[in-house]
C-alpha cells in the first residue's frame, strides 16, 4: 500500500533502501513486512513526502549507505508497531512499543491541531488507510526515538578546567599519548570504554593508532559520554543495548560520537552527519546537539577527548526537533 501512495514516495524509498541490492545484507524491509505466512499484522506511522522536504539530500545519502543501516533501520523500526492500531486506540491515547523497541507515545492533549505522536508529529487524519496486513496512518513528520531515549541536558554548561593544548608528538603515535590512553585514564568514562570494547573492541584499536595527517587543519576528536550519561539511560537498556543483535546499532552510535572539526560551521561525525556546536569564550566546544560538555578536552597526540553529559542524539536539529 504504501509503494503505490504518491504522498508516501520519500518515505518508501527509504524502506526500498534496506537490504536487497543496496549492498546492505538481508531481505529489504519491504519483504521483512510483508510476509504473509508469518500472519503478523502491523501499524505504520507513515511520514508524508512534505516531511523530508528540508533534509539536506546529502543526508538521505549518508543515511542509506551500508554503514548506516543499523541507525537508518532503528529510525523505519520505530515508525511499525506490532499489531493492527484502530482510530479509536489512537483517538484515546496512550503508549505503545515500536517495533525497534522504543516508545510510541499518542496524545491529543499535547497538540492543539490534532494527534501528536511523541510530541514530534501529528496524524494526518485518524483514519487509517488498510492494507492487507495492518493499518498505515499518514504523518506530518520523522520521529527521532533518540529524543527522549537520550534527553537534552537543559542545565548551564560549567566545564572544568583542563589540559586544552596539544602535546608535542615525534615519531610513531605506538609510542606517544593517544586518545585511547586518555580515554583509559579518565574514570568518568569507565563505562563508555567497557561498553565499547564489548561491541566494537576494533575501535578501541583504531583510537590507539590512528596518526594526525601532516597539514590537516581538520581536528580530530570523540565527544564521550560520561557515566552518568549511561547511569540515566532507561533501566532496560543496558541488557538489550548489549544483546548480539543490537550491538551493531550501539557500536554506530558510540562511533557517531567521533567526530572531525573545522570550526563551528563545520562538525561532522565519522559518519557524515552534521553536528551542533556551541563554543565557549576561550574557543572550545561547551555544548554538543542535546549534550553538555562535562570537562573540557585533553588532548593527545592523535586527536582530543571532551566528556559530554548525554549520548549524542544523531538526529537533534536535523528533522527541525530540538526538545
Amino acid at each position: 500500500m504504501i509503494s503505490e501512495d504518491p504522498d508516501l514516495s520519500q518515505f518508501y524509498a527509504l524502506f526500498k533502501s534496506t537490504g536487497g541490492n543496496s549492498g546492505i545484507p538481508g531481505p529489504p524491509f519491504e519483504e521483512r513486512f510483508n510476509r504473509a505466512e508469518t500472519l503478523v499484522r502491523y501499524t505504520v506511522f507513515a511520514p508524508i513526502n512534505s516531511a523530508f522536504a528540508n533534509l539536506n539530500p546529502e543526508l538521505i545519502k549518508t543515511l542509506t549507505s551500508p554503514p548506516a543501516y543499523p541507525f537508518l533501520a532503528s529510525i523505519l523500526k520505530t515508525h511499525l508497531t506490532e499489531g493492527e492500531l484502530s482510530s479509536i486506540n489512537l483517538t484515546n491515547g496512550g503508549t505503545f512499543t515500536a517495533v525497534e523497541g522504543f516508545k510510541i507515545n499518542v496524545s491529543a492533549a499535547e497538540s492543539q491541531t490534532g494527534i501528536s505522536i511523541n510530541g514530534q508529529a501529528r496524524l494526518i487524519s485518524s483514519i487509517p488507510v488498510q492494507a492487507s496486513n495492518g493499518a498505515v496512518f499518514k504523518i506530518d513528520g520523522i520521529v527521532d526515538p533518540y529524543a527522549d531515549y537520550f534527553g537534552r541536558d537543559s542545565s548551564s554548561p560549567h566545564p572544568a578546567e583542563s589540559n586544552t593544548s596539544m602535546p608535542v608528538c615525534d615519531g610513531d603515535v605506538a609510542n606517544q599519548t593517544s586518545m585511547a590512553d586518555v580515554l583509559n585514564s579518565t574514570p568518568q568514562v569507565s563505562t563508555f570504554m567497557r561498553w565499547l570494547g564489548a561491541v566494537a573492541p576494533e575501535f578501541v584499536t583504531t583510537l590507539d593508532s590512528i596518526p594526525k595527517a601532516e597539514g590537516d587543519a581538520n581536528e580530530t576528536v570523540l565527544f564521550a559520554p560520561s557515566n552518568t550519561a549511561f547511569a540515566n539511560l532507561p533501566s532496560t537498556a543496558v541488557d538489550k543495548a548489549l544483546e548480539p543483535h543490537n550491538q551493531p546499532l550501539t557500536a554506530w552510535l558510540l562511533k557517531n560520537q567521533f567526530v572531525r572539526m573545522s570550526g563551528r560551521a563545520n562538525t561532522i561525525s565519522m559518519f557524515g552527519l552534521p553536528l551542533a556546536t556551541t563554543m565557549a569564550p576561550n574557543g572550545n566546544v561547551s555544548v554538543i546537539n542535546n549534550a553538555n560538555v562535562e570537562r573540557e578536552k585533553v588532548c593527545s597526540c592523535n586527536g582530543c577527548v571532551y566528556v559530554v553529559s548525554k549520548w549524542i542524539d544523531p538526529l537533534f536539529g536535523i528533522l527541525g526537533l530540538q526538545k
